[in-house]
């Protein structure tokens, strides 16, 4: 009896693990979609203006991947009162990397404010 509990669990734990894969990846694949287009022209204009990588470089993007909070904000998870904590972990962002090869700049394109960063170096 107690092994054909166990095995309901898991099953019930398998079963919400995935739904919760399932939804994500959906909500990741909608919001690249919505935005890739106001990401890359945003990011083709102010990383060109900044010299890190010509228009050419961002008019065709290597990738474009959605993210929420933004991992170069220096806040822990435990400082829930700092003022960049939102932007830390809830923050939605869509990342566009150049065609040149890796570790070049990857521009964050803030959802909600609609401005970008660009990170020199790496991915994010």
């Amino acid at each position: 009896m107690r092994f054909i509990a166990v095995m309901l669990i898991l099953l019930a734990a398998g079963k919400v693990g995935y739904h919760q894969y399932l939804y994500r990846s959906a909500t990741a694949d909608v919001m690249v979609t919505t935005f890739r287009d106001q990401a890359v022209a945003a990011c083709q204009r102010d990383a060109t203006a900044t010299g890190l990588a010509d228009r050419t470089a961002w008019a065709n993007p290597a990738q474009v991947w959605f993210g929420v909070g933004n991992p170069h904000a220096d806040v822990s998870v435990w400082q829930v009162d700092h003022a960049r904590w939102g932007e830390r972990y809830r923050t939605p962002f869509i990342f566009v990397a150049t065609a040149r090869a890796s570790g070049g700049p990857v521009c964050a394109y803030d959802i909600e404010a609609r401005r970008t960063m660009v990170l020199p170096l790496g991915h994010s």
